[in-house]
């Protein structure tokens, strides 16, 4: 299973010519979406990979012909063997399409790709011998006669067994009907070749099975049993001493390859594809509608409504605008320049007794306090001065009270 690199197809046909290769469907439907976009064609990419007999496969591939004949072209050119399971050989036991065991792998051993060769293979050494006894241990701990993630696989296809009807030959071959008018011949395998593929009963094996009451863990392969994972961490890694107790030798010493530095800062971050998010733990707001919180509108916010800017320019509701004013008289006095517009806030001979304290002090007369806005109208005015009367009142509260209570004292 690779992502299709260059140079890997010819390399695995070099050196392990018996080996079945196959592509992450993920990474063939990034390269296959940079041409051709849409739902439509992914969905029915997907449909061709997943499907399991080549018929199903084919009606796929023609429907993806219907709908676009150049990405059927584009696809065609990839052999079905190496990304669809229609194709896929049942030796390996394994109907996987995706590659997420590499990429865990690699997501792992992240930080010690960065280190120096021996320090690298001494990082990955350890993180894999405290694994195999991660592993072991927590095997010990399963009752189930299967691995937990089969055994829900099987416990779910059971649930939707029900639906089909099994009819027995008489030995150990059935004719399984289901929804659809859908038949499957069924004989210690299957003709939808998902038993085959995977060795794990599909769901017109368990509908069989069911029928003569056998058991179905019992024709699960052993390598999803409980029992063979022991055997499978059975070989655990010994530990070895320190550098300084390792043997000295006489070989050359490993150096990094010779390659010509790149500009700039290296990358160690993944490439990512251009509609993948840039942060995958954040929700995004791609396909949100944006509400605007003053008029309600959808489509733009508060910084670029158009009633804030009509308020701002017309100076409030039933005020003309600067533009649209009437002219004025001819002795009247200059406008204004262009700049801060000032509001003077001016509180007189406020008292105690306006907070409930007795009058032993005189009236007090506070200095007026100026607030400088850049281009404010009348009704941001009007919010300004009742917030400013409001920090007003209360800072002459706290004054006086704090007065009163130190002559009591």
């Amino acid at each position: 299973m690779s992502d299709k690199q260059k140079g890997l197809i010819e390399a695995v046909q070099t050196l392990l010519p018996n080996a079945p290769h196959r592509f992450c469907v993920r990474h063939l439907y990034n390269n296959f979406k940079g041409n051709f976009k849409g739902l439509a064609l992914k969905d029915i990419l997907w449909k061709a990979a997943r499907a399991s007999t080549v018929p199903s496969f084919k009606n796929a591939m023609q429907e993806m012909h219907d709908l676009d004949r150049n990405a059927y072209n584009w696809l065609f050119e990839r052999p079905p063997v190496n990304w669809s399971r229609s194709h896929f050989t049942t030796y390996p036991r394994c109907d996987i399409l995706l590659n997420n065991l590499c990429e865990s792998f690699n997501a792992s051993i992240l930080i010690a790709r960065d280190k120096p060769i021996i320090s690298m293979l001494e990082s990955i050494r350890m993180l894999l011998m405290e694994t195999v006894v991660k592993k072991r241990d927590a095997m010990k701990k399963c009752n189930l006669p299967v691995c937990p993630k089969v055994y829900k696989r099987i416990e779910k296809l059971k649930t939707w067994a029900d639906g089909w009807i099994p009819r027995w030959q008489g030995n150990d071959q059935f004719e399984v009907e289901g929804p659809g008018n859908a038949m499957y011949k069924t004989n210690k395998s299957c003709g939808c070749r998902k038993w085959d593929l995977s060795s794990i009963p599909c769901i017109h094996a368990i509908a069989a099975l069911n029928f003569l009451d056998y058991d179905i863990y019992d024709y699960v392969h052993d390598c999803y049993k409980v029992d063979t994972y022991p055997k499978i961490y059975s070989n655990l890694m010994n530990p070895i001493n320190g550098r300084e107790l390792w043997p000295p030798t006489y070989n050359p010493t490993l150096v990094p390859p010779d390659v010509e530095k790149r500009l700039g800062r290296p990358k160690k971050a993944r490439r990512r594809e251009p509609d993948e998010p840039s942060d995958p733990t954040k929700l995004g707001k791609k396909g949100i509608k944006m509400t605007c919180r003053l008029c309600g509108k959808v489509g733009h916010n508060v910084r670029t409504c158009k009633k804030k800017t009509d308020a701002a320019t017309t100076g409030g509701e039933g005020q003309p605008s600067a533009a649209n004013a009437p002219p004025p008289p001819p002795n009247a006095p200059a406008p204004a320049p262009n700049g801060p517009t000032q509001v003077v806030i001016s509180v007189l001979n406020v008292n105690a007794e306006s907070f409930g304290i007795p009058s032993t002090t005189r009236p007090t007369k506070l200095v007026s306090l100026p607030i400088f806005s850049s281009a404010i109208s009348d009704l941001l005015v009007d919010d300004i001065i009742d917030e400013a009367i409001v920090k007003l009142y209360t800072y002459i509260k706290k004054k006086l009270v704090d007065k009163h209570n130190s002559k009591l004292q």
